[in-house]
């Protein structure tokens, strides 16, 4: 196919195509790994450049200044070039956003020659589909794969004239501009949420009751106090795995250390039904929230969450994930976004034990303390930033809709 599925309508003839190394300058900058400084020139890594632009946040190395004309001796990255990671992740493209950065290595740095190949383009080229498995097909390794620069550099693209892809890069930019508007958006609400949840549960920030009056004072109670029942998880062992069944699990790695549970139905979720009957004492309806007090991670991210559990039908719950049940003097919610407190999260790193894998004792986490408002100021509490939550899963959903639309274009404006 010498022609892309989906085109602008002014554009006609085939596409041209050469190798990588015809159509660009490129820098290779493997080799001895550049002394390491606490401040300096910022060194972006393979882990640094994602799958379409750079994470300055994700890890912070540094060169001194005196080293960085030897370090990038064999050429400085310039506004616009084009980075993609030749292993440890293979196939990350980026565009240089920063002036006087430095790169390590496993970094290839692309630039179009002028006249002939449109640096944002090729941006977009390199993160297609269609580039993308080609780049996998010739890859090698097993645990991490990785390509050489001599064979990248041999890889045939298509590309059509300057102004195609002068008109494809500025659309594609646009799409790009949309998903950072929204991230922005996310992040500035994720933020205000954060902020004002501090100020509601440090009892900062007050509602008052529907006569404008201030509502009671809070009181100190656990965890416990509120208790009607709770049930531990099954000690599954991987032969009580089924590929599928009418049984599913609600296994620890259901929570997220977010606080969100997915009962997504992946394979290692569901049980026999014979194991499923012979441990009754193990299953919840929706009646119950469900937390998990035990995680393979030693900073147990996901230890102590409490989420709701949204389902027409019965779980069984594995080991190391509890359900509990409420009486009506604590409203589920409430506790839920209370769960999500930095307040409440310290508490919980305190009571972890464990070195391997860390745990949380039972008994210990039903001796929780919490602040506890009337029922009235809870549900105002819990209504408030669940409206919140309702907001930011809007932007994030509608985040997702334009990444795969964007995914969509890559796959059909590229050959």
């Amino acid at each position: 196919m010498s022609v892309p599925k989906l085109r602008f309508k002014e554009f006609k003839g085939k596409w041209e195509v050469k190798k990588i190394e015809d159509v660009t300058s490129y820098v290779d900058y493997r080799g001895k790994t550049p002394t390491k400084t606490k401040e300096g020139i910022l060194l972006v890594t393979a882990k640094n450049i994602r799958f379409g632009y750079i994470d300055y946040e994700i890890s912070k190395e540094y060169i001194a200044e005196k080293d960085y004309n030897n370090v990038m001796r064999r050429g400085k990255p310039v506004i616009g070039d084009v980075l993609i990671t030749t292993e440890a992740p293979l196939g990350n493209i980026a565009t240089v956003d920063r002036e006087h950065i430095a790169l390590a290595q496993r970094v290839i740095k692309l630039r179009g020659n002028k006249g002939v190949m449109i640096n944002a383009f090729l941006k977009y080229k390199l993160l297609s589909p269609g580039f993308q498995n080609i780049l996998s097909t010739k890859a090698t390794g097993c645990t991490a794969k990785g390509i050489k620069g001599s064979i990248l550099h041999k890889i045939e693209i298509a590309f059509p004239t300057e102004r195609e892809q002068t008109k494809i890069a500025n659309f594609l930019t646009t799409i790009d501009e949309k998903i950072a508007q929204l991230t922005r958006k996310y992040e500035l609400l994720a933020r205000y949420k954060k902020g004002v949840m501090q100020q509601l549960f440090s009892q900062e920030l007050r509602f008052k009751d529907e006569s404008d009056r201030d509502f009671p004072d809070w009181e100190d109670k656990k965890i416990n106090d509120f208790l009607i029942s709770h049930k531990g998880g099954a000690p599954l062992t991987p032969s009580d795995f089924v590929k599928n069944s009418a049984y599913e699990v609600i296994p620890k790695k259901a929570i997220s250390s977010g606080g969100k549970l997915s009962l997504s139905l992946t394979e290692g979720t569901f049980c026999s039904e014979i194991f499923f009957k012979n441990n009754l004492k193990s299953v919840v309806d929706d009646s119950y929230l469900i937390t998990t007090l035990r995680d393979l991670v030693p900073s147990g991210p996901s230890i102590g969450y409490i989420v709701k559990f949204n389902s027409d039908k019965s779980y069984i719950l594995a080991q190391g994930v509890y359900g509990i049940k409420i009486n009506n003097k604590l409203d589920g919610s409430f506790l839920i976004h209370y769960s999500n407190t930095d307040m409440y999260r310290e508490m919980m790193q305190t009571m972890m034990v464990g070195s391997t894998q860390v745990h949380i004792r039972n008994n210990d986490f039903f001796e929780t303390p919490i602040k506890t408002p009337s029922l009235a100021e809870q549900i105002k509490i819990a209504t408030f930033l669940t409206e919140i939550d309702n907001k930011i899963t809007h932007i994030k959903s509608q985040i997702d809709i334009v990444k795969r639309y964007k995914q969509g274009l890559l796959q059909q404006m590229f050959i």
